[in-house]
């Protein structure tokens, strides 16, 4: 589950207006819990979302222009950056956490993941954090970012987008199809453990 509230209707600020820790939108962890109540030293916690950038052409070949989601408060630490420049009429962007290097990447998208395995230090430094922003620096004036499928969750693999606990419904789920193959058996098992199981688009 998605361990952030309100993901599904997040309509964060979408325009930059030039300025450094430009702070786009807020958003709390399910049911207004802290890091404390959620978080133990030794977890696993995956943030993932897709950022679309237009208005490209505004943007600069500078290297201060990211946008991030950090905590709000206590260390106001990072959980994602993405850097952007546009050189020459192409567009480019990096995956801070992981790559060096910026990618050339005309359809000005990207889906964004990782995975952070937590200190003891950095629950100490955060216990009572209770929400994350997003957070646009040096986004040029009139240049639009979207934000969606915004998920932190438990655990070193990001999956499908789900709401929180308190929101979600039954049509959230994603279907899924079985087939159970037991040429000595005349009926078919009980346990999903001998189904291979396919995701329904």
């Amino acid at each position: 589950m998605n361990l952030l509230d309100g993901t599904k209707d997040f309509k964060p600020i979408s325009v930059g207006n030039n300025t450094p820790n430009q702070n786009a939108g807020v958003i709390y962890f399910a049911q207004h819990r802290k890091i404390s109540d959620l978080f133990k030293a030794g977890d696993n916690i995956t943030i993932s979302y897709d950022i679309e950038f237009l208005n490209t052409e505004l943007y600069s070949d500078s290297e201060n222009v990211f946008s991030a989601i950090q905590l709000f408060g206590g260390s106001w630490g990072q959980l994602s950056e993405v850097k952007v420049k546009y050189v020459g009429g192409k567009f480019y962007t990096k995956d801070s956490y992981k790559s060096s290097s910026y990618v050339e990447n005309p359809a000005h998208k990207l889906t964004v993941s990782r995975t952070i395995k937590l200190t003891q230090d950095f629950i100490n430094a955060n216990e009572t954090i209770e929400s994350i922003h997003l957070l646009y620096n040096s986004v040029p004036i009139g240049a639009t970012v979207k934000v969606t499928d915004l998920k932190l969750e438990q655990g070193s693999t990001a999956t499908p987008w789900m709401p929180s606990f308190s929101e979600v419904v039954k049509s959230d789920y994603p279907s899924y199809i079985g087939t159970y193959t037991d040429n000595g058996s005349n009926t078919q098992s009980t346990d999903p453990l001998k189904y291979t199981w396919k995701k329904i688009e």
